[in-house]
């Protein structure tokens, strides 16, 4: 588990130093830093930290007290030389284990400090305390890797950018909730509004990161900030690692005919949520797009954001108890396609999805994120007539297995048809036996999106959506 690094400055880092222009403290000690997650699981915490020499007399040695929610003091002796202005680190040989879930408050001070001069005291008390609050989690739960990746098909290094980052995430997909945020720049004159499928709400995120420049990714908003072209898998990795205290569980429908996305989210947190501390993002991103080519070579996009809900704000998540659940339900009505409204260009209405992520306001930080689980698509559906089959995995990223149940040894016909209705695989006149039967389909290196996977019995036809991730 990564460890936040908590430093709060001194009240008072030079004592005595003033308009006056008093001799500055020859032995003064304050605790500059203490190394504690934000977050922290039932279990064994280590204790450790920095204490920083602010007088004019080397540091020999220290105790160092620390106290948590008014409870018992605890004091460690701690050896070794801090030279004038240096900074000294400690780590307390006995651990803190925490009784259980909840708020605990810390307040660390050193003591007992001691110089070369035997008759000198620390007499600056007001600079030795810091103080550190950390949430013991009920429970934890993996956590996702929330991928913010802002890019333009007009920005020439996007496309090595990008390249890189989906090399990446090849081999992490299960670890990842990655959303694209299209930019309005670099502009050209084919190009004069930038990527085609830029809106507002992207610039928006855009500016709330203080961005400079594309193409730029941000993992758990600041977990890791930087050019995708040097983004590799360890990094992914290690904040994969770090706990998450919260499950969010999302479901959404599509309904072709109106053209209307509709989302629930079911968000659990295993610690105390205050007013206004997070901000839940609920986005609609198209998986594959090819409209919006332009100039820097790229050909195809993916998990491009087209809305978000309700806009770039997101919603503000309530005062919470340890777990307990909030639901946030958003519905949003894409308009018929018109030329220059990139929101209304959606290219496959199939290959849409929702993605949620819990931010921190105060510090950006993403704690959890998730992809909806897709409950139906509406206004496309007939009546069937055919054999009930399943499809599992599913979703899938590229192989699955079709289930079966014959009455008779007979032949049969698979199919498995893109959101265009393009077949993509078939099985035509597969001989099964009778009873359960399994057939492998392979749809590895197709582009991610819904799929329809047609079988044909002698009992008739009947279809099953299939999600490629």
């Amino acid at each position: 588990m990564k460890k936040l690094y908590v430093l709060f400055a001194c009240a008072t880092p030079l004592l005595g130093v003033s308009a006056t222009a008093q001799a500055q403290s020859l032995l003064d000690a304050s605790v500059s830093r203490v190394y504690l997650p934000q977050y922290a699981g039932p279990g064994a915490i280590t204790l450790e930290g920095d204490l920083s020499n602010v007088g004019t007399e080397a540091i020999l040695g220290y105790n160092i007290n620390y106290r948590v929610n008014n409870g018992p003091i605890t004091s460690e002796a701690v050896s070794g030389t801090i030279p004038f202005g240096g900074v000294g680190a400690f780590a307390l040989s006995q651990p803190w284990t925490p009784p259980g879930p909840g708020t605990y408050r810390f307040k660390f001070w050193p003591s007992n400090v001691r110089s070369g001069n035997a008759g000198q005291i620390d007499n600056n008390r007001a600079n030795d305390t810091l103080r550190v609050t950390l949430q013991v989690a009920a429970r934890v739960v993996p956590r996702k890797v929330v991928a913010e990746v802002f890019t333009s098909s007009t920005c020439p290094p996007c496309n090595p950018g990008n390249a890189q980052f989906e090399a990446v995430r090849s081999t992490r997909r299960n670890k990842m909730v990655v959303v694209k945020y299209q930019q309005n720049y670099p502009r050209n004159s084919a190009f004069p509004a930038g990527d085609p499928y830029y809106t507002a709400e992207t610039g928006a995120r855009h500016n709330f990161y203080g961005i400079q420049g594309i193409p730029e990714t941000h993992l758990n908003g600041n977990g890791w900030v930087g050019n995708p072209q040097v983004m590799n898998g360890g990094t992914v990795d290690a904040l994969a690692q770090e706990i998450a205290v919260a499950d969010v569980d999302v479901v959404y429908t599509l309904n072709v005919a109106t053209r209307t996305v509709t989302a629930s989210a079911r968000i659990k947190p295993y610690v105390d949520v205050a007013a206004n501390d997070l901000v839940a993002h609920m986005l609609i991103t198209e998986r594959h797009t090819r409209q919006n080519v332009a100039t820097n070579g790229e050909t195809s996009f993916v998990d491009v954001v087209k809305k978000m809900m309700p806009d770039q704000n997101g919603s503000a998540v309530p005062v919470l108890a340890t777990n307990q659940s909030w639901n946030l339900n958003q519905t949003f009505t894409f308009p018929a396609s018109a030329p220059g409204n990139a929101i209304s260009r959606v290219e496959n209405f199939d290959s849409l999805q929702v993605v949620v992520f819990l931010q921190r306001r105060s510090t950006n930080e993403i704690l959890q994120g998730g992809y909806a689980r897709l409950n139906g698509v509406l206004g496309t559906q007939k009546a069937q007539s055919g054999l009930p089959f399943d499809v599992a995995p599913n979703p899938t990223t590229g192989r699955t297995t079709l289930f079966v149940s014959l009455a008779r040894a007979e032949a049969v016909q698979v199919e498995v048809l893109d959101a265009l209705g393009r077949r993509v695989l078939a099985h035509s006149s597969q001989l099964l036996g009778s009873g359960a039967q399994q057939l492998p389909l392979n749809l590895t290196g197709q582009a991610p999106g819904l799929y329809t996977v047609r079988l044909t019995t002698t009992n008739g036809v009947r279809t099953q959506q299939l999600l490629v991730e």
